[in-house]
């Protein structure tokens, strides 16, 4: 089936909403889909005008592949270390899901972007970052951090979920480069103290 105009009526009344005709489609296209995923899990905490949603879109320059990295405690999206400390204060027992994001306005998977993606989510999980990150990143960076320091660990209920997302136009068709890069990135992630 070709959902290409499903998804273009879809595309177009969300830029009609939010007042986007002026950005790029594929940009646009990147806002609609981590609004997308964003709303399935909280759909009450996000508009395009909402400075969270802004720290969640971490794509452009230096996002290591990245579109969209979002960070839950017990079931709330946090941004800062006051967020942390506020949920451990009416609860010491948490639970963690790190989100990642990201969109292809195209019908087909490229698996050197699918990759990319997958060494960017890599990266950040790390203890330290070696790839060139975007001001966005690093303070989702300094997030982890402090979620993995001795002062937070002893909260933690059990290890952190990670939450993967890639979203494209097509219909997924089993490709062996794809899930080679995945397996590779998941070993690497399950190898972490994460």
């Amino acid at each position: 089936m070709n959902y290409t105009p499903i998804i273009n009526s879809k595309l177009n009344q969300f830029k009609k909403n939010y007042e986007l005709d002026n950005l790029k489609e594929n940009d646009a296209f990147e806002l609609f889909i981590n609004n997308l995923i964003l709303r399935i899990y909280q759909p009450e905490s996000f508009s395009l005008v909402n400075e969270l949603f802004d720290q969640i879109c971490v794509g452009g320059q230096d996002d290591t592949g990245i579109d969209g990295l979002a960070i839950k405690i017990n079931g709330i999206f946090v941004s800062t270390k006051q967020d942390i400390d506020n949920i451990i204060s009416k609860n010491p027992r948490i639970n963690i899901d790190f989100l990642f994001i990201q969109s292809k306005n195209k019908p087909n998977l490229d698996s050197g972007e699918f990759g990319k993606f997958m060494d960017g989510i890599v990266d950040y999980l790390s203890e330290t970052q070696v790839e060139p990150h975007n001001n966005k990143i690093e303070n989702w960076i300094e997030i982890k951090n402090y979620l993995c320091s001795e002062d937070i660990l002893v909260h933690w209920e059990n290890s952190p979920n990670i939450k993967i997302f890639y979203a494209y136009t097509g219909e997924w068709k089993k490709d062996e480069h794809i899930l080679a890069k995945y397996k590779r990135a998941k070993s690497i992630i399950d190898n972490t103290k994460l």
